[in-house]
């Protein structure tokens, strides 16, 4: 596959999916005690593309879509998950040594969270427990969106951040790279 009008890069994919298995996690997550988690297993899928218009604009996406399975953990209340699907994705518009970039971290669009909740005690002193699924995904997407503009080994940089719940957050950097 070769570029075609000026594309600086075909389109690239994992095909196959990328395999990636966890004994105590999942996605890179850890739990430890009462909710320790257990073995995990994803298929991660990721696709891009590169578009470069003229010598000093380019536009660059990426898109990514993991399906995880998490298997329970016998002395954990996580008992697994049921069809846990994220998605993450990332766009960056560049005009000479400026980037616009809009991107979504990793966020679940579907999935629930399997788990055993003490709910009585019973006079023997025993423990029963009712099992429960909650839903692994928040009320609204985040998304980040940034300015910077880099030259030579500074790059200065205003990013406006909006994540589930939360008021929308500013934040303004320099960044000196050594």
């Amino acid at each position: 596959f070769r570029p075609y009008n000026g594309l600086s890069r075909p389109v690239f994919a994992s095909a196959p999916p990328i395999w990636v298995g966890e004994l105590e996690g999942l996605m890179n997550s850890i739990g430890d005690g009462a909710l320790k988690l257990g073995p995990s297993h994803s298929a991660l899928f990721s696709f891009g593309k590169d578009f470069s218009i003229g010598e000093a604009f380019t536009i660059s996406t990426e898109a990514h879509f993991t399906f995880s399975h998490l298997l329970p953990q016998s002395e954990s209340l996580i008992r697994g998950t049921q069809h846990a699907v994220d998605s993450a994705f990332d766009v960056d518009i560049a005009y000479r040594d400026y980037t616009l970039q809009l991107s979504q971290p990793t966020y679940f669009q579907s999935g629930s969270l399997k788990l055993s909740r003490p709910h009585k005690r019973q006079a023997d002193g025993s423990v029963l427990f009712r099992n429960d699924e909650v839903s692994l995904q928040s009320a609204a997407r985040p998304l980040l969106l940034s300015l910077t503009h880099e030259r030579g080994f500074s790059r200065l940089g205003l990013k406006v951040e909006k994540h589930a719940g939360r008021d929308a957050q500013i934040g303004f950097a320099w960044e000196q790279k050594f």
